[in-house]
């Protein structure tokens, strides 16, 4: 799961230079759509056309819409970037800062020794190759595992604005055909493509890791103490696992499970007990109700009735069905003060009044009475 820290960094507004900063990273040969304009020309006029540019581009971050011509993710990508790492485990050795393959080679190399003995322990490598692996990748899936991965609700919708409106033109006997667009996979050589698709097989990781729980399960020699159930290498996986039947039919049903926790409802379903990553779905939607652009305009009068009346119902619902933690709790205090004395998320003034004053009784003083009670809380 992604920290309060990073996930703040994800949503930050753009600035020019991460938008120049990626026009330079854009080979000078590469055209950005069917026009041929090629990035070399970008760069050649930027004195002449960047507020046009930045503007077109803001406007995809403010209101979460392109035009179908200009579907570019670098910004996406060098901010994705930035967390990605917090978020993938050590088992993908491909994309991720840090990590080196030669590393995962080596580690195989010695995992597989002894494998032609007659007599030794039972061992098991399985190797799975993905086929189409980034054609065949479901958007559906996607945004669920981008959500669950702890994404900002806003950086996942400007993540999938920009997966799902991708469109192709095919160039038959020298006439291009009409416009056809695409209804699943990702892009073949965008940037942010690699990062998704591993943060997809991150998910399959955590099931893989979870398998280590069940007593039926035993290790590939070397691998215990690793806590190490397989490699990836992007669409490549190597399955290690104790050469018996009851740890590779374990294996076998965690490929095919969905796995826990899941939502119904929308709220989080699973056999144990939540925690507080679970509810970053909660916080994130009443963020996104009182960041909207209307709720700007609201007077202070009107931010408190906001607050009391949306931020407070969404979070009623939950409790109808869990406890909320009391550091959930906080986190939900913290946004609804700021909007209320700031109009926006980010604290950047110390509140007049003190929360605990605000949310007495309006007969006694205070403002939005807060229907949160201790027997809620844990």
């Amino acid at each position: 799961m992604t920290t309060v820290e990073k996930r703040q960094t994800l949503i930050q507004p753009i600035q020019e230079k991460e938008i120049f900063d990626a026009l330079h990273d854009i080979g000078d040969t590469k055209a950005l759509g069917m026009d041929g304009y090629n990035a070399k020309n970008f760069k050649s006029y930027w004195d002449t056309m960047k507020q046009d540019v930045i503007s077109a581009v803001c406007y995809w971050f403010k209101y979460n819409t392109m035009s179908k011509g200009f579907n570019s993710t670098l910004v996406l990508t060098a901010n994705l970037a930035k967390v990605i790492g917090s978020i993938i485990g050590h088992n993908q050795a491909v994309f991720i800062p840090g990590q080196q393959i030669h590393k995962h080679i080596l580690l195989a190399y010695e995992l597989i020794r002894g494998y032609t003995r007659k007599h030794g322990t039972l061992r098991c490598m399985i190797q799975l190759d993905l086929q189409k692996a980034y054609d065949m990748l479901n958007w559906k899936s996607l945004d669920t595992i981008l959500h669950e991965m702890g994404i900002p609700n806003q950086f996942v919708n400007w993540i999938m604005n920009g997966v799902t409106t991708i469109t192709y033109r095919y160039n038959i006997n020298g006439e291009h055909s009409k416009l056809m667009k695409a209804e699943r996979g990702i892009r073949q050589g965008d940037p942010i493509s690699p990062f998704l698709f591993v943060i997809v097989m991150e998910y399959m990781s955590r099931l893989l890791h979870q398998m280590q729980l069940n007593p039926n399960f035993d290790h590939h020699l070397k691998c215990e103490k690793l806590e190490l159930t397989h490699l990836t290498f992007v669409d490549d996986i190597l399955l290690l696992a104790r050469g018996d039947v009851g740890s590779v039919t374990l294996i076998h049903q965690t490929l095919q499970r969905r796995g826990l926790p899941f939502r119904y409802l929308g709220v989080p379903l699973t056999s144990k007990k939540l925690t507080v990553a679970h509810y970053l779905p909660l916080i994130d939607k009443i963020l996104s109700r009182i960041q909207h652009w209307s709720a700007r305009l609201l007077s202070h009068a009107g931010r408190v009735q906001l607050v009391k009346v949306v931020g407070f119902a969404i979070a009623n619902y939950w409790l109808q069905c869990i406890p909320i933690p009391k550091a959930v709790l906080k986190k939900i205090h913290v946004a609804c003060r700021t909007f209320i004395w700031t109009s926006g998320i980010s604290t950047n003034r110390k509140s007049p009044i003190s929360w605990k004053n605000m949310c007495k009784p309006m007969v006694k003083g205070g403002l939005c009475n807060t229907p949160f009670s201790t027997q809620h809380l844990y």
